[in-house]
């Protein structure tokens, strides 16, 4: 995923001390000690309700409607099961795509966009994406109480990558679902938090189970270098990077995230609570 490999060999071995597919994600996420449990968003009476008209693609029927997602895009993204030709964490049914063109943050890392699978279809045919699918389950399943460890959280099953930390992890719901959203950056190897390729991670289910949302949106922190460049100007109040002393590793990214947990919403880039409106307004059901 990132243009910076860590030895395939570690990767490997690292995916299996978490007894994780490889497939989930490389490297186990290492960071901010959160609370015991996992708040929910508080969304503004304002919280928009979708009134675009239903839009419908490959099965799929949508609704969005956030200043964010104006101007919102359907693609469905063909079957892939050749994993000799596209690597295991490709392997997926035909999906939907939802991209997002007047998204405020373009260029960065990560493309800004919803996908949407149909569950029954991908945990078949994909283990990394399952075991992803189980975990998610299991945490929506457990009430308020569920314990918030980051080795425990699904990982992204089509990154070839793991996240490097977690920060300001919450319950959010959907017009029609459940789900989590944190900040984290996936790297292959010690890579500085920056603001290339930071980004909002949301992963949820219909209430009927049919279908997994993954949203991925970039996100911008003042406090952040503008990229990975480990000799970038840093920021007043930003933590500096210990280049190449991966001793420092686990420290690194507890502050990080700690810095990330304890800033108001509206210094991101786009706010947080921009971010969770447009999540909140989906509604995905089957085509009529």
């Amino acid at each position: 995923m990132k243009k910076h490999f860590f030895p395939l060999f570690l990767l490997v071995l690292a995916g299996l001390a978490c007894n994780l597919p490889f497939s989930s994600g490389a490297v186990p996420p290492t960071v901010l000690p959160v609370a015991s449990s996992v708040p929910t968003v508080s969304l503004p009476a304002s919280a928009p309700t979708p009134t675009l008209p239903v839009a419908t693609a490959g099965g799929f029927a949508v609704s969005l409607s956030s200043s964010l997602a104006e101007g919102y895009l359907l693609e469905v993204v063909p079957e892939v099961s050749d994993e000799n030709a596209a690597g295991p964490w490709s392997i997926a049914p035909a999906h939907l795509l939802i991209r997002l063109p007047n998204y405020p943050l373009q260029g960065k890392f990560h493309e800004p966009r919803l996908v949407i699978y149909p569950v029954s279809s991908l945990i078949e045919m994909n283990e990394g994406a399952a075991y992803n699918f189980k975990r998610l389950q299991e945490i929506l399943g457990a009430g308020g109480g569920v314990p918030a460890s980051p080795q425990d959280l699904p990982g992204v099953f089509f990154f070839n990558a793991g996240g490097l930390f977690v920060s300001n992890l919450s319950r959010l719901p959907f017009q029609n679902g459940q789900g989590i959203r944190w900040l984290t950056e996936y790297a292959q190897y010690f890579a500085p938090v920056n603001n290339f390729e930071l980004f909002y991670l949301y992963q949820g289910l219909s209430q009927d189970q049919n279908f997994y949302v993954i949203a991925v949106l970039p996100v911008m922190h003042p406090a952040l270098a503008m990229d990975d460049n480990p000799n970038a100007a840093l920021p007043p109040g930003g933590i500096p990077y210990p280049a190449e002393d991966w001793s420092q590793a686990e420290e690194y990214y507890r502050q990080v995230g700690n810095l990330l947990e304890n800033t108001p919403p509206d210094s991101f880039t786009p706010r947080l609570s921009d971010l969770d409106a447009l999540i909140a307004s989906l509604n995905v059901s089957p085509a009529p």
